[in-house]
């Protein structure tokens, strides 16, 4: 991997938050939308040069985007708005009708942060991960977050069998799925949790895999043997030191700096090369790739900067024309970007 990453495309996104790279047949756009209250989502189609569309607009609070199938629809939570103002908190469906979105709403879902749709053998299940049940105030974490697992109807655009997991979390912040091994991992002040999907010999099963807080998660595999050998977390709720977990999530080295609020963070392979990409959105607000590799039997880490003073709070990789493509949701500078190995 080269070390020179450069920055190919920036747009104005007021707060912008969630991301969403959606593709079907010869249609692909990405999709970037804010948390403000009077917030926009837009899309970019990659094949006109980023020509750019509003989806929807002055209605903001968008914490998660998920596609729906192979298709350029998705579904979108919308007035999840700063300093956890979720009260008001919806699931809404983007239908796309050949030219642009319409939405529909599903239904109320307070406090909704993470979602995910699964692909099953014969139905679509949906993961909910809410941050809390209830708040008077910001900081009011009296009431745990919960899990919710069911069924997405897509012909009736429905949630069947909704049902509440048995373990409460507090501070339920991070998510990352793993859709083609059968699990998902959620993470809490109780710690990192194992969400498997059900099979034909079990139902839902979430099991703890480390005991410590964690805010979010990310997992790569450097030596591609289809299994995950590091992990990296966020220790706290928004903290600010990351640790490097081994494939039995034992700590094995802590990311040296500090990272006042990290929040955006990906693992995955970019350019050829298994890597962990971060961001922090106090302090210098940088944002970060980090390669780990082991030489003598010991764990090594690289860290280099992507980019400087942008507060990132959400970040993926896409491939685009035999292209790896890093794009960040830059909220405190309030802009969308992708960035490139050159």
């Amino acid at each position: 991997m080269g070390a020179t990453i450069k920055k190919i495309f920036s747009d104005d996104v007021p707060l912008v938050y969630s991301l969403l790279h959606l593709q079907a047949g010869n249609e692909d756009y990405l999709v970037a939308a804010s948390e403000e209250e009077n917030g926009s989502a837009y899309a970019y189609n990659l094949n006109k040069n980023y020509e750019k569309q509003a989806i929807w607009q002055n209605i903001g609070g968008t914490m998660t985007m998920v596609q729906v199938s192979d298709s350029l629809d998705f579904l979108a939570t919308q007035r999840f708005f700063p300093g956890f103002n979720a009260a008001s908190c919806e699931l809404v469906k983007l239908s796309f009708d050949g030219t642009g979105w319409n939405q529909t709403k599903i239904m109320d879902f307070p406090y909704l942060h993470r979602f995910d749709l699964i692909e099953g053998p014969d139905k679509m299940y949906f993961i909910g991960a809410t941050i809390t049940e209830h708040k008077e105030f910001s900081d009011d974490w009296r009431t745990p977050g919960q899990i919710y697992v069911g069924e997405y109807r897509q012909e009736t655009n429905e949630l069947i069998g909704l049902t509440r997991l048995d373990e409460p979390l507090v501070k339920n912040h991070g998510y990352c799925a793993f859709s083609e091994k059968g699990y998902s991992f959620v993470t809490s002040e109780e710690g990192v949790f194992c969400l498997r999907y059900p099979s034909a010999e079990s139902d839902w099963q979430l099991t703890k895999v480390y005991d410590l807080p964690v805010s979010d998660i990310a997992a790569i595999d450097t030596d591609d043997d289809g299994k995950f050998n590091y992990y990296l977390v966020i220790n706290n709720f928004h903290g600010q030191t990351l640790t490097i977990l081994n494939d039995r999530f034992q700590a094995i080295k802590e990311i040296s700096g500090k990272f006042p609020f990290a929040h955006s963070i990906w693992g995955g392979v970019f350019n050829g090369e298994a890597c962990f990409v971060f961001g922090n959105r106090e302090g210098k607000q940088d944002y970060y790739l980090l390669k780990v590799r082991e030489e003598f039997g010991e764990v090594q880490v690289e860290l280099v900067k992507i980019d400087e003073q942008v507060g990132s709070t959400n970040t993926t990789v896409f491939q685009k024309n035999q292209q790896d493509l890093l794009v960040s949701a830059n909220r405190e500078i309030n802009q969308v970007a992708i960035y490139v190995e050159s």
